[in-house]
């Protein structure tokens, strides 16, 4: 009957005050952890980074919070910015014609383009107060979603709340809270396992249709790759459920298979409008793609087990100890609390779920394995996704599986039934392994522990200090369950709070970016032009910050680069000065002026240092200690030449590089123009070639009216790719990608008007597809409540 009772409530959550009180507990510790982020003067980017780049240097903000976040401030901003703007002027935008000459937006999953939450704070919220308080509102509802789950296993409220909050405050979540697609997909695992476990338990395809909207949230988040892990884990769960009703001898082990399939079906329908131009721009760009062996480079150090015990063990970016482990601090912490630790571990022997728990600790002896990149993780290249994947991004899963198991630690220890040999027992086997991890970790790292001894012990000793007083508060429940456990649950939360909440910079709203000098001057001009900053000597406003300004940049930074437009750049500077952006391949930028940069519309070069002469520069500006200089010879947005090239397309490149090549008469295609046409060209007269006028120009539609008295080629300085349409005189003709990166039509010889526009085909099919999974869901609710 009590159970019967139990299930009830979890079934009506809101209408116990136990809900409740578990929501506010959410809400507050998420506040407590963003706190002076979520005031109006206030905001999550690191700002303090203005300092260090022209032309802010002149500022003053102090010692750098955390120096390994860059991205917030390079990517994040800048992306909502520009989403936000075109949100409430009443578009979606699929195109940015501001970086790299043009770049599909759509295409990027991190922009996370048709992210409902983000759609709907754009039209609310300035961007920099949306950010964290869209991060505030992810991390109460994931910890709600967590609690729902685990009140669904049958645990108490004390444990459901504690594993609600260890989830939303670890780790893996506070490190990169401030790279919103993360967040944004990795909140809806625990609200996917909810309403997927619901309707195992109530078999109600409904919830499983739920499950199938969450997983579709998780997709639109933007974060490709977690769904790919999450996925993985889901089916590998549902084989779990189908396991134990085969050993109940059940007839229904058919059930888990169609929920997940019903899941499956929606969630990825909806989410092609993600997945689709993704998957086709990931074919076009620089992006370098695993393979069976080249994956075991991006697996999870196995020292890094250390971490989850003393998360500073190698340091941490947000204090003053120098971090000395592997890759980089965000991409390998899995912490989650050393007292969650502690109640995971125990929760081998107290446990009262076995069932439970052997799935939970297969599933994370599995993710371990691949993670670690044992001979298992090859197995992943049978997976479709699989090219695509980091295995150290498996590692997420840890502290979601850790949360289950500590949750299900507590439950075990607040049973009255428990003795005290099981109790102390559990605790022994906890601490064992916590050991027996902490001396393999001495032996195995030699010298780089004894370099950094001092900052090792500490950490070690902090969490020390930690296990203390959990093993107190755990033997205290034995007389005082309700205090002890309430107090526990505090010092867990209490602890996480402590270590990530330094991580991430909050920063007056005074320094978002400001007016400077530099911008005010090239505002003025009134032509279509791009600019180059060199990143050299010093960062100059660094990759992607320019089009804040409404200026376009040939340069940037993104996950996804057109490959072609990447070798282009690199080949005309193939030596970047600055050592953060050399060794990061998403980060295309020069630093090196080369001429043929005059075909990408190049009118202004930025410089933190005077240039040697150059026929093409000439100084116009020295501001904010930036040389603003005009390059001379910088080809218009539209242009029109007479002769064309067929070349192949391997020899593009280096044809355009040569010395003998003149891009004002000539362009390359390597698609061969109609015989006709080709004739007509060949005939033309160089001596009179046409204008070409930019008429109307905007992201996703281009009009351009063309004067010409003989047979022509438009070259239309904007990136080729997919999608774009062009209309001559209102009838379809063909784009020829031209000089490697840009677009080109042919035009006869008369008035004409030519017309590009975006439109393409996988955000077609994505929405078609989308429309189909909604209703697929809709029609499952409805005839399942008719039922």
């Amino acid at each position: 009957m009590a159970r019967a009772g139990q299930e009830q409530g979890n079934r009506h959550w809101f209408t116990r005050w136990s809900g409740w009180i578990a929501l506010l507990i959410f809400a507050v510790s998420a506040a407590l952890l963003l706190h002076k982020s979520l005031l109006p003067q206030y905001t999550l980017v690191p700002l303090e980074i203005i300092q260090d780049i022209k032309p802010w240097d002149s500022l003053d903000l102090g010692p750098r919070a955390n120096r390994l976040l860059i991205d917030p401030f390079f990517i994040f901003y800048p992306n909502r910015a520009l989403q936000t703007a075109a949100i409430q002027s009443g578009r979606l935008p699929f195109w940015n014609p501001a970086l790299f000459t043009g770049t599909p937006l759509i295409a990027d999953p991190n922009f996370q383009s048709f992210y409902p939450p983000n759609l709907i704070a754009a039209l609310v919220l300035p961007v920099e107060h949306a950010l964290p308080w869209l991060a505030w509102a992810h991390l109460t509802l994931t910890g709600l979603f967590m609690y729902l789950f685990l009140c669904r296993k049958q645990l108490r409220w004390l444990a459901a709340t504690l594993g609600g909050g260890v989830w939303m405050l670890n780790g893996y979540l506070l490190v990169w809270l401030e790279n919103p697609h993360r967040l944004s997909t990795a909140a809806w695992l625990p609200a996917i396992f909810w309403a997927f476990e619901v309707a195992m338990q109530e078999k109600k395809p409904r919830w499983a249709a739920l499950a199938g909207i969450f997983l579709a949230l998780a997709i639109l988040g933007g974060q490709v790759q977690f769904v790919f892990i999450f996925g993985l884990a889901l089916f590998l769960y549902t084989l779990f459920h189908a396991f134990w009703r085969w050993r109940d001898g059940r007839h229904d082990l058919w059930q888990p298979l169609a929920y997940l399939l019903l899941a499956a079906v929606i969630g990825f329908s909806i989410g092609a409008l993600v997945i689709l131009p993704a998957a086709e721009f990931s074919s076009f760009s620089q992006r370098t793609v695993a393979n069976g062996s080249s994956i075991l480079d991006s697996r999870w150090p196995m020292q890094q087990l250390i971490t989850l015990i003393a998360p500073d063990f190698f340091g941490n970016p947000a204090t003053e100890v120098h971090y000395w482990g592997a890759i980089n601090f965000a991409e390998v912490t899995a912490y989650f609390g050393i007292v969650a630790l502690l109640l995971a571990l125990a929760a081998v022997l107290v446990t009262r779920d076995k069932r439970f728990l052997l799935t939970t600790l297969c599933l994370l002896a599995v993710i371990l394995l691949l993670a670690l990149g044992t001979p298992l993780s090859r197995a992943l290249s049978f997976l479709p996704g699989f090219q695509f994947l980091a295995l150290r991004r498996m590692i997420i899963l840890i502290p979601f599986l850790g949360t289950w198991l500590a949750a299900a630690g507590l439950d075990g220890w607040l049973r009255a039934s428990l003795s005290w040999k099981r109790a102390l027992a559990s605790l022994g086997l906890a601490l064992l392994i916590m050991a027996g991890i902490l001396i393999w970790s001495a032996a195995s790292l030699g010298q780089p522990l004894a370099d950094n001894r001092a900052a090792a012990l500490q950490a070690v000793a902090r969490a020390a200090v930690f296990t203390g007083a959990a093993i107190l508060l755990l033997l205290a429940t034995r007389r005082q369950p309700a205090i002890a456990g309430l107090l526990l649950l505090a010092l867990t939360i209490g602890e996480l709070l402590y270590w990530g909440r330094p991580f991430n910079p909050i920063t007056s709203t005074e320094y978002l970016y400001p007016d400077n000098a530099v911008t005010d001057f090239l505002q003025r001009d009134p032509d279509l032009f791009r600019v180059l900053p060199l990143q050299a000597g010093k960062t100059i406003f660094g990759p992607n910050i320019l089009p804040l300004f409404g200026l376009e940049d040939i340069s940037g930074y993104s996950s996804l680069i057109k490959g072609k437009y990447a070798a282009l750049l690199r080949a005309m500077d193939p030596e970047v000065a600055i050592g953060w952006m050399r060794g990061n391949e998403n980060i295309l930028v020069m630093s090196h002026f080369h001429p043929l940069v005059s075909i990408l519309n190049v009118k202004y070069v930025l410089s933190a240092e005077e240039l040697s002469a150059q026929p093409e520069l000439q100084l116009v500006e020295r501001l904010d200690g930036v040389w603003v200089y005009e390059n001379l010879k910088a080809a218009e947005r539209a242009y029109l030449v007479n002769h064309v090239q067929q070349v192949a397309t391997d020899r593009i490149l280096p044809t355009l590089l040569s010395s003998d090549f003149d891009w004002r008469t000539s362009a390359l295609i390597s698609e061969p123009l109609p015989a006709e046409q080709a004739a007509q060209l060949a005939k033309a007269d160089p001596e009179r070639v046409g204008q070409a006028t930019v008429i109307k120009y905007a992201p996703e539609s281009v009009t351009i009216g063309v004067q010409t008295a003989e047979p022509a080629f438009l070259v239309l300085a904007d990136a080729y790719y997919p999608g774009w349409q062009a209309l001559l005189n209102g009838q379809f003709v063909p784009i020829y990608e031209t000089n490697q990166v840009l677009r080109g039509v042919y035009v006869p010889a008369g008035s004409h008007e030519v017309i590009f526009n975006f439109q393409p085909r996988p955000v077609q099919i994505g929405l078609l597809l989308a429309l189909t999974g909604l209703l697929i869901a809709v029609v499952v609710v409805v005839w399942d409540y008719r039922r």
